[in-house]
C-alpha cells in the first residue's frame, strides 16, 4: 500500500509541474491538501519504521549482554509506539481506498428512544476524543445538525464511514440504550455500502464488561479506553477490511 501512495504522490506532484496546474484554483488546492495529506501518512510510516529498527538494536543489545534490567525499557517503547502504529495502519488503509483524498466527516449522534439520549451524548464524545487523539480538527457542527461534530483530516470520512448504525450499551442490570450513528460527507451524502439499521457495536458492563463488533468479530475488554479515550482504531481497521478496503 505504501508503495502504490509513493506512487499517487509523484504522480500528483508531476500534475503541480504542468503550467496549467494553477488555472482551476479550487482543482490545485484539492490537489495541494491530497499531496500534504499522503505525505504525512509516508512520513508518519518513515518514523516508525527507524523507531522499530532502534528498537530492534536495543533487543539485539540486551540479548548479547543478557542484560535483563533493560527489558522493562523494551517494553514500554514497545507499548509507546503502539498507538502510533494502529493509527498508521489505519490511515494506509484509508488512503489506499479513498483515492479521491475525502477528509472531512460529519458524525451525528441520534438517541433511540428517551433513555438513549445521554448515551448519545456519550457516544459523541468518543468520536471526538478519537479525532483529538489522532491529531484530527474536529468542531461542533455550526449548522441545523445539532448532536454532530465535523472531523477532517486524513481519509477521515472513508475511515469512519463503518461507525454508521446502531450502537447498543447493555449496562450492568441489562438495561439498554440504543443510539444511531449517521457518517456522512459534510454536505449530507452518505458512504456507500452503509446501513443505518445494523448493529455496529455493543458496549457491556457487568460480568463481560467489553465492546464488541458482531459484523468483525472484533472485541475489546477495555471499555473505559473505547469510550473515554476513543480508542477505536481496531474496529475501524476490522470494518474497513471487511468492507473492502483493504485491498
Amino acid at each position: 500500500m505504501a508503495a502504490g501512495l509513493r506512487t499517487t504522490v509523484a504522480e500528483l506532484i508531476e500534475r503541480t509541474h504542468t503550467p496549467t496546474f494553477w488555472d482551476d484554483v479550487t482543482e490545485a488546492r484539492a490537489v495541494m491538501s491530497r499531496i500534504y495529506g499522503l505525505e504525512r501518512v509516508l512520513d508518519r510510516l518513515g518514523g516508525l519504521l527507524e523507531r522499530a529498527s532502534g528498537l530492534l538494536e536495543l533487543a539485539r543489545h540486551i540479548q548479547r549482554a543478557s542484560d535483563r534490567t533493560r527489558l522493562s525499557e523494551l517494553r514500554a517503547a514497545i507499548g509507546e509506539i503502539g498507538d502510533d502504529l494502529d493509527l498508521t495502519r489505519l490511515e494506509l488503509l484509508g488512503a489506499a481506498a479513498d483515492p479521491a483524498g475525502d477528509g472531512a466527516a460529519s458524525v451525528r449522534v441520534n438517541p433511540i428512544g428517551a433513555a438513549g439520549v445521554d448515551w448519545a451524548v456519550e457516544l459523541l464524545a468518543m468520536y471526538r476524543a478519537w479525532a483529538e487523539r489522532t491529531g484530527r480538527d474536529v468542531r461542533e457542527r455550526d449548522d441545523d445538525a445539532p448532536g454532530a461534530l465535523l472531523i477532517d483530516g486524513p481519509s477521515t470520512l472513508q475511515l469512519l464511514a463503518g461507525e454508521c448504525g446502531v450502537h447498543r450499551r447493555r449496562l450492568a442490570d441489562r438495561t439498554e440504550l440504543l443510539a444511531r450513528v449517521l457518517v456522512t460527507s459534510p454536505d449530507g451524502a452518505a458512504p456507500a455500502d452503509t446501513d443505518p439499521d445494523v448493529v455496529v457495536r455493543v458496549y457491556e458492563e457487568g460480568r463481560r464488561t467489553g465492546v464488541k463488533d458482531p459484523r468483525t468479530g472484533t472485541r475489546s475488554g477495555a471499555l473505559h479506553d473505547v469510550l473515554v479515550e476513543g480508542r477505536i482504531e481496531p474496529f475501524l481497521v476490522a470494518a474497513l477490511r471487511d468492507r473492502g478496503g483493504a485491498g
